[in-house]
């Protein structure tokens, strides 16, 4: 998703599969912490602060009895004539748990299944005053029917809106939207 879009000073640059050289290389940095891993979903964007900020969606697995698996937004900081980036904190999205009945399961690619398209299309075409774009599955959960973990660039549709990156849990059975800003 190449398009760029601004909101409160994050220019979106939406990417499943590449991110800045320094941040890829602060990505990297955080891997070797002891007890935990990061996987990226999507480099989201940049914005302008002391030197730039640089947002980053993520998989992160904890190494404790279950190997939790918990979405986070990782920001990295470039200072005006740093050399590298620096992360300036890492923020929960969606915390993972049991993977038994009930329990969210993360997905290893992120790739919008044809299910949860069709699923998505049925519940987000009654849907009005915003358009919503997907562009990552996160996540589904057994409940009554399925919940589906989209992540999406949400533009209320009003003149002058600005668009947000979303969390958006759809149920096609019970005819649910639900959104929960990341950025």
């Amino acid at each position: 998703m190449p398009e760029t879009r601004k909101c409160g000073g994050w220019i979106f640059q939406i990417s499943l599969d590449s991110m800045p050289e320094k941040v890829a290389t602060a990505f990297g940095e955080l891997n070797k912490l002891k007890g935990v891993r990061y996987k990226p979903v999507a480099y989201l964007g940049s914005q302008v602060v002391n030197g730039t900020n640089y947002a980053v969606l993520a998989e992160q697995v904890i190494f404790d009895a279950e190997n939790t698996k918990n979405l986070v937004l990782i920001v990295f900081n470039v200072a005006p004539n740093a050399p590298e980036a620096t992360v300036v904190y890492i923020k929960p999205v969606l915390d993972g748990f049991s993977q038994e009945f009930g329990g969210i399961v993360f997905l290893d690619d992120f790739k919008i299944t044809e299910d949860a398209q069709k699923d998505f299309d049925s519940v987000q075409k009654e849907f009005v005053g915003s358009n919503v774009e997907p562009f990552a599955l996160v996540a589904k959960q057994i409940a009554k029917g399925v919940n589906y973990y989209f992540v999406a660039i949400v533009t209320p549709l009003y003149p002058g809106a600005e668009p947000s990156v979303d969390l958006v849990i759809i149920n096609a059975m019970c005819y649910t939207i639900e959104f929960k800003k990341i950025l």
